[in-house]
């Protein structure tokens, strides 16, 4: 977590402080410390979002891994039940559950910034979908498929981004 916490935190200062600078200048000689201590723990959120997103999908993974592989090298493997509960850690769909659990990362973030990350996320989340359901024979094939799913994540983005600005403009 320190690791990956380390590594983000420059991008997200960046990305905190030069819009601060930028746009708001104004409020910088004001009160700068209020502006310089909110920039820096909304950086602080959104790398410790990131680190723990990561932190959560890695150790889900691991933990999967450590517990198929106490069942596989015990006396369990030779219960039918438990050797069909390892077989199923190890499956590929298993690590759908770290990418499930990563969603709590998000309750680190700003109230504010959640709707805007869950937007961007969800065309990424259909993408994989899509995918993953092509693969596996779920989805017949669609004639342009990819760019109806892109079309589709992005109308949802312009919609809740259309709806947002016409409720506060009211």
């Amino acid at each position: 977590f320190l690791a990956r916490l380390k590594s983000v935190m420059p991008v997200t200062l960046s990305l905190y402080v030069v819009p601060t600078g930028c746009l708001r200048p104004y409020a910088l000689p004001k009160a700068p410390t209020e502006t310089i201590m909110r920039s820096l723990l909304g950086a602080s959120r959104s790398s410790s979002f990131l680190a723990m997103n990561v932190f959560i999908v890695k150790s889900m993974f691991c933990l999967v891994h450590v517990l198929a592989d106490g069942i596989s090298y015990s006396r369990l493997n030779d219960i039918p039940f438990m050797r069909r509960v390892s077989e199923l850690l190890i499956d590929n769909r298993m690590k759908g559950l770290g990418g499930f659990l990563s969603c709590l990362s998000l309750f680190i973030e700003d109230r504010r910034r959640r709707k805007e990350l869950t937007l961007y996320v969800l065309p990424k989340a259909l993408e994989s979908f899509w995918a993953t359901g092509r693969i596996v024979g779920y989805i017949p094939h669609v004639p342009l498929g990819e760019y109806i799913m892109a079309a589709t994540g992005l109308s949802m983005l312009m919609a809740v981004s259309y709806t947002n600005l016409t409720q506060q403009t009211n």
